[in-house]
């Protein structure tokens, strides 16, 4: 989901290549295979990701360094989402290092503290809460924390890909450069936290980006994947996912929603007043879910919706509805891995919801610091040279959501001033995941303070796989 920068971090400035281990390194294209081509129903051999429905042994999060919108607590949510993922799993929290280079006490007594107020009883956070140090400048885990991979031994490996701050690195300052500079290498962090080898890959790719289905397939969005390697091919890109996860098949989709659109190249949109900015990427965990490996959940704009948005001059609806319907065609003509079709079912929609941004918001700062290309400026910038409010549409998506053993987190967006709709749509989602994922409670998270920074539940938490078995 453009991630919003939190620091200058100028006192740390990691070299990727030191930080590899020896004889983690490989070359991209490098001479790869993927699993055979059956047609039946057993797990692949050799390595592979396994799907997001399958078990897990805990569930990551990061310390949040910054509030991307004054007063939308980023912890605050967290503790929301911890406080339901400890009864089932236990919660890996990665800090930054405090002076004696153990998890900075500040944010292990905030997030202790949180939930201890919330009634979260002390046993059960000794019990499934651990503290990890793992140095970064932003929580986005999911995008550039590593893929976990069976890696076909009986073990796990983090899967290290390139990353190049979602495209944004040619229209962004130096405050912006350096937090996207830094996090290249969270996922080498992160394995080294936590005893796992690396699977080098020089594919600039974030794990938002990749939705698997266990068995084989992927799918991506070409503007999030392929925009971000043009010097290769797509045939080059699939052989490089095969060779580094295990891929067999990829389903590509063009694009991403329009509230998750590239803020410079793609934004601001015009609804008849004062522009509109996004924080987007182009990525499919907003776009699509699986629910098993052939059925993809995937939103629907609604006649209803069209209507109520073409009333109030919002543009969004009907380009989401484009955008929805031509995902909804290919994906009915796609296959699996072995070439069986696939089962889309339709789920809301939830529509503009527009905030505003002002300075000091992180939001605010992230737009502000993307005007350095010689050519492709920043469509209103003399705004944030004056330093007045903008409007923002929030990259708003219930695809945007976590399941794992026991529970499904799912986002609400609906409350006191928003469109009453909202609160059907959320309801409505609720049901649909109830009875898509039997056997899982589903939970109802407030993600606003997580949204206006670009992403959601998904993005800023990465799952780590149950060890297979043997």
């Amino acid at each position: 989901m453009s991630r919003t920068p939190p620091c200058t971090c100028g006192a740390v400035r990691l070299r990727r290549r030191d930080l590899l281990l020896a004889g983690t390194a490989s070359l991209l294209l490098a001479a790869c295979g993927g699993g055979s081509d059956s047609d039946s129903g057993a797990l692949p051999a050799g390595p592979r990701v396994p799907a997001e429905t399958e078990p897990h042994q805990a569930m990551l999060l990061a310390s949040p360094t910054l509030e991307y919108k004054q007063g939308w607590s980023n912890l605050l949510t967290q503790v929301e989402m911890v406080q339901a993922l400890i009864t089932e799993l236990p919660v890996v929290y990665l800090c930054n290092a405090g002076p004696d280079g153990q998890p900075a006490a500040a944010d292990v007594a905030a997030l202790r503290e949180a939930l201890l107020q919330r009634g979260v009883p002390a046993a059960l956070l000794a019990q499934r809460l651990r503290f990890v140090t793992a140095a970064h400048a932003d929580y986005w885990l999911r995008d550039y924390g590593g893929i976990f991979l069976h890696d076909g031994q009986g073990g796990l490996s983090v899967v290290d890909f390139e990353f190049d701050g979602y495209g944004y690195l040619p229209f962004a300052g130096p405050v912006t450069r350096a937090v996207y500079e830094h996090d290249n290498d969270l996922s080498l962090r992160v394995a080294s936290a936590l005893g796992h080898g690396v699977r080098r890959s020089s594919l600039v790719a974030e794990g938002g980006n990749l939705h698997f289905n266990g068995r084989g397939t992927v799918v991506a969005t070409e503007l999030g994947l392929l925009g971000r390697n043009p010097g290769l091919s797509r045939p080059q890109v699939e052989q490089e996912l095969r060779r580094s996860l295990g891929v067999r098949h990829v389903i590509w989709l063009p694009r991403g929603l329009a509230t998750d659109a590239h803020t410079v190249l793609q934004t601001p949109y015009d609804f008849g007043k004062d522009p509109v900015y996004n924080i987007g990427v182009n990525h499919i965990d907003e776009l699509v879910a699986w629910v098993d490996d052939r059925t993809l959940l995937l939103p629907e704009v609604t006649d209803a919706d069209l209507a109520a948005a073409a009333a109030v001059g919002d543009p969004l609806a009907a380009l989401n509805r484009s955008i929805l319907d031509e995902a909804a065609r290919l994906l009915s003509q796609a296959t699996d891995q072995d070439g069986r079709p696939l089962t889309v079912v339709r789920v809301p929609e939830p529509g503009s919801i527009l905030v505003e941004l002002v300075p000091g918001d992180g939001a605010y700062e992230f737009i502000a610091d993307l005007d350095a290309h010689p050519v492709h400026r920043l469509g209103g910038a003399e705004r944030f040279r004056r330093r007045e409010p903008v409007r923002m549409a929030l990259p708003a998506s219930y695809m945007n959501f976590i399941v794992t053993n026991g529970l499904v987190l799912v986002p609400r967006f609906h409350k006191p001033g928003r469109d009453a709709a909202l609160a059907g749509k959320d309801q409505l989602f609720q049901q649909i995941v109830a009875a898509r994922y039997p056997g899982r409670r589903v939970v109802a998270i407030d993600v606003d303070a997580l949204v206006v920074g670009g992403g959601g539940m998904h993005c800023i938490s990465q799952h780590l796989p149950a060890v297979p078995a043997a």
